[in-house]
């Protein structure tokens, strides 16, 4: 095990970088479709969690479905170059009670 920690966000980034200028064309988008498949992942939990919560709580509620189609998202992005990648472990708690 390395005595050494390793700065995620730092790491994503450089290698964000490097491949953006050094990787070619099918490194890249294996690398990509990775991370698409890591928020398909991520969409398939939610669904399948607010399920078993709509199913499971107590208040017999049921949560409103998200649009899952990300694109209008993705074209402002490409659009402005402006996008939130800041993440608060404590601010997601904040407003479970």
């Amino acid at each position: 095990m390395s005595k050494h920690k390793i700065d995620k966000k730092h790491h994503s980034f450089t290698f964000l970088r490097k491949l953006r200028k050094k990787a070619k064309p099918a490194i890249a988008e294996k690398a990509f479709q990775r991370d698409y498949e890591g928020i398909k992942n991520d969409v398939k939990r939610q669904s399948v969690e607010m399920q078993s919560y709509d199913d499971n709580n107590r208040y017999g509620a049921t949560l409103p479905l998200f649009d899952y189609n990300f694109n209008h998202v993705a074209a402002d992005a490409r659009m402005t170059g402006e996008y939130d990648d800041s993440y608060d472990d404590d601010e997601d708690l904040e407003d479970l009670d």
